[in-house]
């Protein structure tokens, strides 16, 4: 019913538009027409009259539909246009008064003509009567007779003068001023904005259609600096939201880390404890060796030793290398993908023993675009699960294969494989299946790979085995060297 009655609004206001439009013609019409009979020589002064009653009447006219258009700013240029043609053709300072002195004119004109032509009467009827007149008087009416024809050329100059600064003051003072100039303005404002520049001003006003554009334009403008503003304050907040899970992403990996470390400590500390002991056994054999003279023997005790303590250096190493915190920002290098697998089962080493595990590796060497630190986390964390998963005799499978620029590492148990009611949600923070355990291995996982421009994704083997697919960047042999 809204739209009904805006359309017939509408309707209406484009039949009084348009009925508004008909009287300016008309106004129009009339001063071109009484321009033109000034033009012709019909100054019958009978006809101005008939001219000024004639836009009485279509003043009269446009008075009623203007009032009936006061509730609509759109037609306020179009009812000024037409107030101020009825003031042009019917004040009397303006077009009537030209218009009168124009007849005025050529009736002066038209009497000068007239005394000319009794002049000459008299002068043929004188040269007649009086053949003998002097040429003094010749030269005297001769002059009379240029200054009646100077005063008529005169007269119908300032006409003409008069009538091409009235079309001059008409688009100097109301098109130019009113419609050019404030387009040309409303042009340049949208050009600037169409730039970028949102901090442009709009310099037009007013009620009619331009001021409208205006104005909608400005609300526009305002409205794209306040979403700019609140887009740059969201950017800023969720900035400050991702280095705050960053930060707190590498706090949680550091504890899975370090939770590693102190369930193989047992284990590392047996591993180091038996070097030591054979190291002092070593030592006390080389010291008594010296003190009887025997070099040879001392000698090679003491590389015995030294391999010893090459193997406790290695140990510490590897524990130094898993624990070291790896830096957001490290920049990827090539890893030698099958030693990395080789160093995370030895940190597992003490769960892999009691389950007695397995792991079954490919023999070739490649070399993958990462970082060891995270590698090392991402497999450990797998490795683990597996391990887990399988109750004794632990087989871990291992495979990869190149596709394209990407190397797909396959790792599978002999476990019973993924539960199906957390298959959906195992990659997500605290999903587990275990009793004992936070269930942020795999979430972790996925991040670091993200990190390393890698991905991980869950599979079955063909005997329903739960199958890790870990994928990496393959990195040439001539970027190792």
């Amino acid at each position: 019913a809204q739209y009904l009655q805006r359309s017939r609004e509408v309707q209406n206001e484009q039949q009084q538009v348009y009925t508004l439009a008909r009287i300016e013609n008309q106004i129009v019409d009339d001063l071109r027409d009484r321009l033109n009979e000034l033009k012709s020589g019909n100054n019958d002064g009978m006809l101005v009259e008939t001219h000024i009653r004639y836009l009485e009447n279509l003043k009269k006219t446009a008075d009623e539909n203007i009032r009936a258009l006061d509730d609509w700013p759109s037609t306020i240029t179009l009812r000024q246009t037409i107030d101020e043609l009825l003031e042009i053709g019917m004040v009397k300072n303006k077009m009537p008064d030209t218009m009168r002195d124009y007849v005025a004119a050529q009736k002066a004109l038209l009497d000068a003509s007239r005394a000319r032509e009794a002049t000459l009467g008299r002068f043929r009827t004188l040269l007649e009567a009086q053949l003998g007149s002097s040429h003094q008087q010749m030269q005297t009416f001769n002059q009379r007779l240029e200054q009646i024809v100077r005063v008529s050329g005169g007269l119908i100059l300032v006409a003409t003068l008069l009538a091409l600064l009235l079309a001059w003051g008409l688009n100097h003072y109301f098109i130019r001023s009113r419609l050019v100039k404030r387009f040309t303005a409303l042009n340049q404002a949208v050009v600037q904005i169409g730039l970028g520049r949102t901090d442009s001003t709009i310099p037009v006003y007013g009620r009619d259609e331009l001021g409208r554009i205006a104005r909608l334009l400005r609300h526009t403008l305002g409205q794209l600096n306040m979403q700019r503003r609140q887009l740059e304050q969201e950017v800023a907040e969720r900035k400050e939201i991702e280095a705050d899970l960053r930060a707190m992403q590498d706090e949680l990996i550091q504890t899975a880390k370090l939770a590693v470390v102190g369930q193989t400590m047992t284990t590392l500390a047996h591993e180091i404890n038996q070097p030591l002991n054979a190291l002092s056994m070593y030592l006390f054999t080389a010291g008594r060796a010296i003190e009887q003279g025997q070099s040879g023997q001392a000698r090679n005790t003491l590389t015995k030793a030294e391999g010893l303590i090459n193997r406790i250096d290695a140990i510490i190493r590897s524990l130094r290398q898993f624990t070291r915190r790896a830096e957001l920002e490290t920049p990827l290098y090539p890893v030698d993908l099958r030693q990395t697998f080789v160093a995370a089962w030895e940190l597992l080493a003490m769960r892999h023993q009691s389950r007695q595990g397995a792991l079954s590796l490919p023999t070739d060497t490649v070399w993958v675009s990462g970082d060891e630190v995270r590698i090392q986390q991402v497999l450990v964390n797998v490795l683990a699960n597996a391990l887990d998963a399988c109750s004794h005799d632990a087989v871990i499978a291992v495979t990869w294969q190149t596709q394209g620029e990407a190397l797909e590492v396959y790792i599978a148990d002999n476990g019973p494989g993924w539960p199906v009611a957390l298959l959906p949600s195992l990659l997500k923070p605290f999903t587990t299946s275990k009793a004992v355990g936070l269930g942020i291995g795999l979430s972790i996982s996925v991040s670091l790979m993200a990190q390393m421009k890698g991905d991980l994704r869950l599979a079955s083997t063909l005997t329903r085995n739960a199958c890790v697919v870990l994928q990496f960047s393959v990195t040439d042999v001539d970027d190792v060297e």
